[in-house]
């Protein structure tokens, strides 16, 4: 049964259109500067070993330049909020400004999703900053394209979002997946919540959420980090959006298994290894044993750390680490990212050996 969302009066043209650039202008900030991270947010529970009663208050700023889609809807419906505040003859909209979940109908960690929306009576704006760099606007009764993406595996996926008006004058608004674009999964419904009420039923579950390994140990289900760079020239075969000369788009994906203590770097392969600047990162990569390209689009690196207990693989094995903390940083990663997240994975192998 799909949730329903409250729909607000249209504002006038102009300020349609004024509303729609300031949200514009927020959303490519928050592009620009937080990558979306389902590990970040997770370590630091898991490190500080919060609660729903003492979850902080400075949680997400802290989590900067990572986000989960929660965290960063939080802070885009503040900020936004803020911007419509600020100008008097707006202010009477930010109160439209919503964060919207999809908890109340999710059954895992992978149907948890939020965004923010502002829904009107003929229209709805919408931020996904996981999803596509920019605001988007969905008229009542139609469909919104975002961005497409390479999925692990080189797997193509894209979302989209519907806003329509059902037979008894709900709103609902509604998320999916694209037939043959990636896994499928049934349209979800968002509803709107509180951000106290998000961080204590989906922050902080998600983060307590564990799955059996082989040996039948409870351990955190997969986390990802996934980099947002810009690049010198327009790739041909990753999405890109154009930016002051240079171009805005989802590079460097990292992946971790806890079940199978495996981490997993993938790059645009065509868009960014085989360029003349990067061919010692090309010429380094492509001795690693577990280095493959699946198509032309992406390549990736796979690192087993169990590895770095064995005599025989243990040097190929940090000569791996080595090459890929150096390689994430060209897209952006901070210095200390590949380290923390192998801190992260070392923590929770001690805890299930003790």
């Amino acid at each position: 049964m799909n949730m329903h969302v409250k729909a607000h009066l249209d504002p006038s043209k102009d300020e349609q259109d004024e509303i729609f650039r300031i949200a514009n202008t927020v959303a490519l900030a928050f592009a620009l500067k937080f990558h979306w991270s389902s590990w970040a947010s997770w370590w630091r529970v898991r490190q500080f070993k919060y609660t729903p009663d003492d979850f902080p208050a400075h949680f997400w700023h802290s989590m900067r330049p990572f986000g989960s889609c929660l965290g960063v809807s939080i802070l885009l419906k503040m900020i936004l909020r803020f911007c419509l505040t600020s100008r008097p003859y707006l202010e009477k909209f930010a109160e439209c400004v919503q964060l919207m979940t999809t908890a109340k109908t999710a059954t895992s960690e992978n149907e948890y999703h939020s965004m923010v929306a502002m829904c009107f009576e003929s229209y709805c704006i919408g931020i996904d900053h996981a999803l596509h760099p920019t605001a988007f606007r969905i008229r009542l009764g139609g469909i919104v394209e975002l961005q497409p993406y390479i999925r692990l595996f080189s797997e193509e996926g894209q979302n989209y979002y519907r806003y329509d008006l059902e037979v008894d004058g709900s709103y609902v608004l509604t998320m999916g997946c694209f037939e043959g674009m990636g896994k499928p999964f049934p349209p979800l419904s968002f509803a709107e919540m509180r951000n106290s009420e998000a961080n204590r039923k989906i922050a902080i579950p998600a983060a307590l959420q564990l799955e059996k390994n082989s040996l039948g140990k409870n351990v955190p289900p997969r986390k990802y980090v996934s980099l947002r760079s810009l690049l010198d020239d327009k790739p041909g075969y990753i999405a890109a959006l154009p930016y002051k000369g240079k171009y805005l788009a989802t590079t460097c994906r990292i992946q971790m298994y806890f079940s199978s203590r495996t981490l997993i770097v993938q790059l645009p392969f065509f868009d960014w290894l085989l360029k003349n600047k990067n061919v010692s990162f090309h010429h380094a990569l492509v001795q690693l044993p577990n280095f493959t390209t699946k198509g032309i689009a992406t390549a990736q690196v796979k690192v087993n750390l169990d590895d770095l207990n064995d005599d025989t693989n243990k040097k190929v094995a940090n000569a791996q680490l080595c090459l890929l903390s150096q390689l994430v940083k060209q897209f952006g990663a901070p210095y200390w990212l590949l380290s923390e997240i192998l801190i992260s994975m070392e923590s929770v192998e001690a805890e299930i050996s003790s």
